[in-house]
């Protein structure tokens, strides 16, 4: 066999091989102010920059220890993705997608990533007394537009609700332009520290949305042995010590 031969070959053998998937493509959402791109030109998470930030470290690692490459990532918003996803047109993976009985057959799911809860935040100085979601829909909310806690308050009702970023949602809670703003526990220092606000002005109320558990989502025409590869990898990154390195590095 010619060197020519031997290394087209081998360039098929990494593309076809099921334990690699070297044909996907990864998608990502959400990421301003979370991540910047090295000197490599490769998407990297900002310390301490919350959940986002921690996302791209932990799927990098994952990407290392697959030697996958290129590490790279399509940047488009969530439902894109989502419909990318669940098209099924192209071998795609994203990160992150919340793991929901509706979801279950239209997509493949690798994980957790990660697992939080979404709750109400008021104003220390304005408190609301709010103990259940029936008493939140009398005050004026934020939640994030076009995520999970919109769709959230739109299929329970909440009439009195404006759809932004979260930095805004937070900016207007501080201004009392509305009582509450919603958001994961994962998210919140990242969000306070953008916004240059103090977590000390806040307090967290009782009330709970929703818990959420966000994968690594393969479209439907990639193999499951690769996708057993991806959890076999990301299991091993938590035995070994590593996601709670990346937990300190990034996300709190």
């Amino acid at each position: 066999m010619t060197n020519k031969t031997f290394i087209t070959v081998m360039v098929m053998f990494l593309w076809f091989n099921p334990a690699v998937g070297a044909d996907l493509s990864f998608i990502t959402h959400n990421i301003d102010g979370k991540t910047y791109r090295d000197q490599n030109g490769e998407l990297r998470g900002k310390k301490h920059s919350g959940r986002r930030g921690f996302q791209v470290e932990l799927v990098r690692e994952m990407m290392i220890r697959l030697k996958f490459t290129p590490r790279s990532h399509i940047i488009v918003p969530f439902k894109r993705g989502l419909r990318m996803i669940k098209d099924n047109q192209k071998p795609y993976a994203m990160f992150s997608t919340g793991k929901r009985p509706n979801r279950l057959g239209k997509m493949k799911f690798v994980g957790p990533l990660t697992q939080d809860s979404y709750t109400f935040y008021e104003l220390k100085s304005a408190p609301t007394g709010i103990e259940s979601i029936e008493q939140a829909k009398n005050l004026p909310i934020c939640v994030q537009l076009g995520g999970n806690q919109d769709t959230f308050v739109t299929k329970n009702g909440f009439s009195n609700v404006i759809r932004t970023d979260y930095e805004n949602c937070f900016k207007m809670l501080i201004k009392k332009r509305i009582g509450l703003a919603s958001i994961s526990h994962l998210d919140l220092n990242g969000v306070l520290k953008g916004a240059n606000i103090s977590p000390d002005l806040l307090n967290k109320t009782s009330v709970e949305l929703y818990r959420s558990e966000g994968s690594l989502s393969f479209s439907n025409q990639v193999s499951d042995a690769v996708v057993s590869k991806w959890q076999s990898v990301l299991d091993e990154i938590k035995r070994s010590g590593k996601y709670d390195e990346l937990l300190k590095d990034y996300l709190f």
